[in-house]
Formats: C-alpha cells, sequence, structure tokens
C-alpha cells in the first residue's frame, strides 16, 4: 500500500479504531517515526548500570546455542 494509499483510507474512515491502527500503521511504516530519532548522549544510560544484578546475553551467546 502506497503513502497516498494509506493517508486516504485514514481521511475516508469513519471508524474510529480503525483510523487509529492505520495513523499508527502510517507513522511507523510510512515515516518511520519510530526508528528516525537520536539518541542524546547525556540522557542515554547503558542497561547493565540500570540493572547490575541482571546478566545479560550477548547475541552472539544467543545465537550459539542454534549452531
Amino acid at each position: 500500500m502506497s503513502k497516498e494509499q494509506v493517508l486516504k483510507t485514514i481521511q475516508v474512515s469513519s471508524v474510529v479504531p480503525a483510523t487509529i491502527l492505520l495513523s499508527i500503521n502510517h507513522s511507523v511504516f510510512v515515516k518511520r517515526d519510530q526508528t528516525n530519532f537520536t539518541i542524546e548522549p547525556t540522557l542515554s544510560v547503558e542497561a547493565s548500570e540500570v540493572y547490575p544484578h541482571v546478566k545479560y546475553t550477548s547475541i552472539e551467546e544467543y545465537l550459539s546455542h542454534f549452531a
């Protein structure tokens, strides 16, 4: 579905739950709002600093179980 088709569907739809879902889908998949943002270095915190008691598994560790 093209960007124009999604916007047209949102505009003509009168069913509120449908318009909400279409708006979220447009934001996520067309505008890519959830992936195109910058995290300020002064605000970011490493997860291991916040939860030092949790043992984190790296991608390599996790995938090694399938090799």
